[in-house]
């Protein structure tokens, strides 16, 4: 005996809406998996420093405001210096 399942109209557009939003999704994070790829062998070429450099260009460029950036060294975050700003004693009591 053969079954036939029957659906509302909004749920097979909300199925068809889902099946988009999913294939959608899988195209990026498959987009983002190659760009991700370039954006390594780009800092084996030139460096974590130059990238930055230009990434700060760019976004002061296209957004006429400052980026601040810090690269804290391995040493200070395995907590190998003192802190560079030291609390106040009289804000812990």
């Amino acid at each position: 005996m053969n079954a036939f399942l029957v659906k509302e109209p909004t749920e097979l557009a909300y199925e068809r809406e889902q099946e988009q939003r999913e294939a959608q999704d899988e195209a990026q994070i498959e987009q983002w998996g190659w760009d991700s790829l370039e954006l390594s062998e780009i800092l084996k070429r030139w460096g974590i420093q130059t990238v930055l450099a230009e990434l700060k260009a760019q976004h002061e460029r296209e957004n006429r405001s400052q980026l601040e950036y810090r690269i804290l060294s391995p040493a200070y975050l395995s907590g190998g210096y003192d802190d560079p700003n030291p609390c106040s004693c009289e804000d812990l009591f």
